[in-house]
Parts: C-alpha cells; structure tokens; sequence
C-alpha cells in the first residue's frame, strides 16, 4: 500500500484536547497531530474513535468516549498506520485494547466501511496548542483555555511527521500532544510527543524562527 501525500499532510492536522481529565478516552474530531485519518473529499469520509473490544475476520468493534459500541467493515483495501513510528502497517498489528481513530464511510449494505485506521500510542494522552517551553516541559492551552502541563525527559522521543526532533524545535503556536502517564497533578509524564507547525505562521518543527515562550 502507497500513502499518497495528502494523507500524510492530512494525518498532521492537530486540535486541542476537551480537557486534561478526559483525553485519555476522548474521541476527538480534530485529534493530536499524525494521529488522524483524513475526512476524505467532499465528506465522503467520517471519523470515529474508541478503544478496539472486538477483532473479527473482516470487522473491528469499538467502544467510544460516548460508551457506544460500533463495528466498522475492514478489509485488504483498509489502509492501516502506526501513530507511533509513522509508518505504515496492517490489520495484524491492531490488536485487543488498542485505541484507534478511524476514517469510515457508509456502505452498500448501509454499513460503516473502514478506509483508514491510525493505531494510537499505548498510555494516556494530553495535548493542546503550545504557550511556553521551559525546563524540559511544554506548557499547553486546550479549547477552553485551559493550561496543562507536558513533562518531558532525556528518554522523551519528539516526532514531527516522519522525522525526530528536539524539545528546542518546539515553539508557541504550535500543536503537541503527548502520550505517557498522567500524573494526580493533571501534569502528564511523556514517553512521547507530536506536534505539528503553527498553521500559517512561523516554525517549523526543526526550523524555528522564533524561540519557544519561557515559563
């Protein structure tokens, strides 16, 4: 299976988390950046998300933040990628209790057909739009202007698309999210972080021209 290019611009767009309390299990429309399906033209294509409770021959059921269960058709034609290392995968790497964004479209039996699957990092998740980078910890601001906090470590893999970055290429404006363990502070402790540029302004990851908001 190729990727073609506009999937992969369309897998970075990034919007901010409902709240530090729910992320883990939201299922949001405008998700982390690469995490997300595209909408396909013309909204041929929705999406869903939710945590995968059943895996069969040709279907997978999910269980979504709104507690409903819902079974999508896959098949060979369904392409598969792994959020993680942004690389391409396979019905066989999704797995019981994975949590998945999905892009699906109504079939000939008015059924739900699944034509894109991106497979989330394991742990939970926090992100929003970038206000401040200080100290190994980004700062961010979700929907309802709500901060929170992003921890980071000498072990804290940064992704931007398909290429690794540094905490330095990170800059306000920009979108991160990221995937680890929250802690009883709201603050989240990251194994990993993906962030995508500030739309129609400066930064890109790796290319910064404005250094990053202290504190």
């Amino acid at each position: 299976m190729k990727i073609s290019k506009l999937f992969l611009i369309a897998i970075l767009v990034i919007a901010v988390m409902t709240s530090a309390t729910t992320v883990f299990a939201a299922g949001d429309h405008n998700g982390p950046p690469d995490t997300r399906p595209p909408s396909g033209p013309r909204g041929h294509h929705k999406q869903l998300s939710g945590e995968v409770t059943v895996i069969a021959d040709d279907s997978l059921t999910l269980l979504t933040a709104d507690d409903e269960t819902v079974t999508v058709n896959v098949s060979d034609e369904t392409k598969v990628r792994i959020v993680e290392t942004h690389s391409e995968g396979s019905l066989e790497d999704i797995e019981i209790g994975d949590y998945v964004h999905v892009g699906v479209k109504k079939d000939a039996d008015d059924g739900l057909s699944a034509s894109v699957i991106a497979i989330q990092p394991d742990g939970d998740r926090l992100g929003g739009k970038v206000t401040g980078v200080a100290n190994d910890v980004i700062t961010v601001e979700n929907r309802d202007g709500e901060s929170s906090t992003i921890v980071t470590d000498t072990d804290t893999v940064f992704r931007s698309g398909e290429d690794e970055i540094a905490i330095e290429d990170i800059v306000v404006g920009m979108h991160a999210v990221g995937f680890g363990e929250l802690q009883d502070d709201g603050s989240l402790d990251a194994d990993l972080v993906l962030v995508a540029p500030k739309r129609g302004g400066y930064g890109r990851p790796g290319k910064p021209d404005k250094p990053a908001g202290q504190g």
